[in-house]
This record gives structure tokens, sequence and C-alpha cells, in this order.
């Protein structure tokens, strides 16, 4: 599946370019409905050519030419996204439904992606095995392998380089029933196994610590065997380290069966710290500090005044708003003509650009029933 990564979707939050295409398509992934994929597709091609000239829809041309490929449309995940503008063509198979949705503005629609790429809603996983140490950023949908310094030993064997030729040991783990056995090869001393674990986990704990430092903190979710467990968090002083974790052969664990084991690690946790921020907007109320007018929030999200905003998955807001010749002229659509913006997307987009945090909930988790809610900086 080709997800989306976090520097890919920051530019397309930061895209701004008319005419620029956006469309969401809901996908089949198995069984003889998969036949559908295309056709639905194309029907939304189709919305999207009736307000474009016939010189702008030449860009739509590597999405039509997808239509050609028989093999692409059997292997989707539940969700795609296609994004086009002049000399711009990206697309992202989604692992979470989508409903259909043509946009042809100046900013790329970017809603649907909040859900993957929350900043409140992110945790990491670090998974450890005989084999290597991998560190992944990651969201209830996604996950993104994370690069180690270069100078951090990445498995035991290079840990143990450095050392006498008769201390370079060979030790392998096998699991058994659903539990871990240690194996040593060339040393029969538990202890002496031990010690060399923590030369190799001490440097990468360091390490770990500073990436995720670097990146603001937050949850992370410990996943191997259960012997390395203990022995890890000796080497670690990271107060976001879960108590909870994955056991077992990561070896033999795809990246989706690492994230699904690893969510419930984390679920609990992260669902708290956004009803948390949903508190305090509600408390601060009628404070000044606080808006669910989508003028206002549009407006003040152009200025980089909104720190949090939450967005009802439910609703939409069509429109136009031209935010730098009338910024104070707000237009109004009924329904989702392809060439209007949605104006909840917008404040979105410019919540974002100015280092302000989106959170996408269900309807009945916003205030007082609002489309939109915003807690201001200042």
């Amino acid at each position: 599946m080709k997800s989306i990564p976090r520097q890919s979707f920051r530019e397309l939050v930061e895209h701004s370019q008319a005419p620029s295409v956006s469309i969401y398509s809901p996908m089949v992934v198995a069984g003889s409905e998969v036949q559908q994929n295309p056709i639905r597709f194309k029907n939304l091609l189709n919305e999207a050519k009736k307000v474009l000239t016939e010189e702008q829809q030449q860009m739509l041309a590597p999405a039509e030419k997808l239509l050609e490929d028989p093999m692409f449309w059997q292997h989707q995940g539940p969700g795609l996204a296609v994004f086009l503008a002049k000399d711009f063509f990206k697309y992202y198979q989604l692992p979470m439904d989508v409903k259909p949705l043509v946009q042809v503005s100046r900013h790329f629609h970017i809603s649907p992606l909040v859900r993957v790429f929350n900043e409140d809603g992110q945790f990491y996983v670090l998974s450890l095995s005989m084999g290597g140490a991998h560190l992944y950023r990651a969201s209830h949908f996604d996950l993104e392998e994370m690069e180690l310094g270069a100078a951090v030993p990445k498995s035991l064997d290079e840990a143990l380089e450095g050392l006498q030729k008769e201390k370079a040991l060979n030790y392998h783990s096998q699991n058994t029933g659903g539990g871990a056995e240690a194996v040593y090869h060339g040393h029969d001393d538990p202890n002496a196994h031990r010690q060399d674990l923590l030369r190799w986990f001490r440097p990468l704990a360091q390490e770990v610590r500073r990436l995720l430092n670097e990146q603001g903190g937050g949850p992370l979710v410990l996943a191997g065997v259960e012997y390395l467990h203990p022995i890890f968090r000796e080497a670690i002083d990271y107060s976001g380290l879960t108590d909870t974790a994955v056991m077992g052969s990561i070896e033999e664990m795809s990246e989706k069966e690492l994230l699904e084991k690893a969510w419930p690690c984390v679920e609990e946790v992260i669902k708290s710290r956004e009803m948390a921020t949903l508190e305090r907007l509600n408390n601060l109320s009628g404070s000044g500090k606080t808006s669910e007018q989508l003028e206002e929030v549009v407006k003040e999200s152009l200025q980089g005044r909104v720190d949090t905003l939450f967005l009802s998955q439910e609703h939409q807001v069509w429109g136009q708003w031209q935010e730098e010749s009338e910024p104070n002229n707000f237009s109004f659509e009924t329904a989702n003509p392809p060439a209007a913006e949605e104006l909840m997307n917008l404040a979105a987009i410019h919540t974002i650009r100015k280092g302000g945090k989106v959170h996408v909930v269900a309807p009945e988790q916003m205030p007082r029933g609002a489309g939109m809610a915003a807690l201001f900086r200042y």
C-alpha cells in the first residue's frame, strides 16, 4: 500500500495553486466488487472535468492513465486519494474509509487525512530483536520508520564489534508456545549476555530519547521477545514509555500486525489527551479564547491565532472566500459544487501551516453540536 509520508502530507498542506483537484474515492478491497473501483473513480474524474477548461483538463491525464491498469484497482486499501494540479500528481492508498469527494479550488482537500497525521494522536514503537532495532512514528492508521543515527549500533553484533573476538558471540531467541526462551551460543552465563545487551541498549536508548524529544515527545511502545523488555527498560530514561508492550517475535510480524498490537497499548492515553483538550475548550467557552463561528475561526486561522481546531467528521461547509483580496467576504453553497472550497478544510490548512493542531472527531464529541470549534492562542 502506498501510504502518505509525513513530508508529503506537509507538501499537500502548503500547496496553493489554482486550479488544484482533490479526489477521494472509497475502494472495495476484495471480491468481485473490486471491478467497481475504476468505474467509481472515473465518475469522480468526470465531475472534476465539468469545472475545468479543456486546457486545464489535460492535468487529469495521469489519473486517467490509472484507469488503464486493471491490477492497480484490484490491490487497494479502503480509500484512495488523488491530488492533481499543473505539473503535480500524487495518489495515496488510504488505511481508512472515505466518502466520495471532488474539490477544485486553490488548495487541496486534506481534512480526511488529519486522522492519520494528528499530532496528538501520534505515538512511537520501538521493535527489538537480535536482528536489529527499528523505531517507528505511528498513528492509529499508519506506521512510518524513523532513521536512527549512523553512530548508533543497530544490532547486538554491531555493539560487540569492538570487543575481543571471543566475546563476539552469536545470540538468537526462539519463540515456543507464545513465550520466548533465550538461547546463548558460546556462553553459558546469562548475566554476561545481559551485560552485552546493555552495551547495545544504552546508546540505542539515548538516541531514541533524543529523537522523540525532538519530535515533542509522546508515548513509546516496546515490541519484541519478552526477555528483552526489562533489560531495555533499565537502559532508557523516558517518561513516555508505556507499561504495556507488544510481546513476541518481531521478525514474524508484518508492520500491519505490529501496529494492530501496538495501538491498544496507547489508545486510552491518546483518547484521554484529546478529551482533556476538549474539556479545556468547553471550560473556556465565553472567555474570548474559543469560537464555534465558522467565519471567525477561518479568519483567525489565517492570522495564526488558532492553537487547536476541532472538526466534526460529518460536517462540511462549502463556499468561497477570497482570503487575500476580500478577507471579510464569505459566500456559502448549499451543496458540494466541485468549484467551491470546503471552508472547514481551509481553516485546517491555515491552522497546520501556522503550527496549530487539528482534530477530526465524531459529531457527538463536538461542544454543543458545533461543526467546528477553535481554541485560540491568545
